[in-house]
């Protein structure tokens, strides 16, 4: 992903650089992690 599409996901979507780019969970809010996190776990199924 290019920086200014990462930018532009960041900014609809409120998601951090670190998370796009090197999967940090944790630099998530809460409620984004929990959506994603839960969102995995039904895709992995």
């Amino acid at each position: 992903m290019s920086l200014d599409g990462a930018l532009q996901v960041n900014r609809v979507y409120g998601t951090t650089l670190d998370f796009l780019y090197l999967g940090r969970l944790e630099s998530l809010s809460t409620s984004m992690a929990r959506s994603f996190a839960e969102f995995s776990d039904v895709a992995e199924s």
